[in-house]
């Protein structure tokens, strides 16, 4: 299936070009046979946790085409994440909503990506921002 018909039936994930550099530079902090969407599951959790979804109609052009690309049973490692059940769960979809999963997904994407950028978290430098942001995740017990 070409892209732009991936795209119309709605099992594609991507982000927004805007972000594609950040996203390649980004990608390669995981070491993982599928970096891409390694990174991209991380921005979406942080599009989730931070209720940065950004719409598709706010998204700009950027110097790079899309990046990351993908279809969505690659993005769920072959079938390992079940992202439909998960965003229902969380109230972000459902089966009968006017946008597709791979899109709401891409915007959680994109979101999480804007919100990495603007904290200075692509090189990984900068990443102890999460204890401040997500306490929860770092208290020994």
């Amino acid at each position: 299936m070409a892209e732009s018909e991936q795209e119309s039936s709605g099992t594609t994930v991507f982000c927004s070009a805007e972000f594609a550099g950040q996203l390649d530079e980004f990608k390669e902090l995981f070491d993982h046979k599928q970096k891409m969407a390694e990174a991209e599951r991380f921005a979406m959790a942080i599009g989730i946790a931070k209720n940065c979804r950004m719409p598709k109609e706010e998204w700009k052009e950027g110097k790079k085409k899309r990046k990351g690309t993908q279809n969505l049973n690659t993005f769920a490692d072959g079938g390992k994440y079940n992202f439909q059940t998960l965003f229902e769960m969380l109230g972000l979809w459902q089966e009968n909503d006017e946008k597709k999963l791979a899109l709401v997904i891409s915007e959680y994407i994109t979101g999480g990506m804007r919100w990495l950028t603007e904290n200075e978290m692509i090189d990984g430098s900068k990443f102890t921002i999460l204890k401040d942001e997500f306490p929860h995740l770092f208290t020994a017990e």
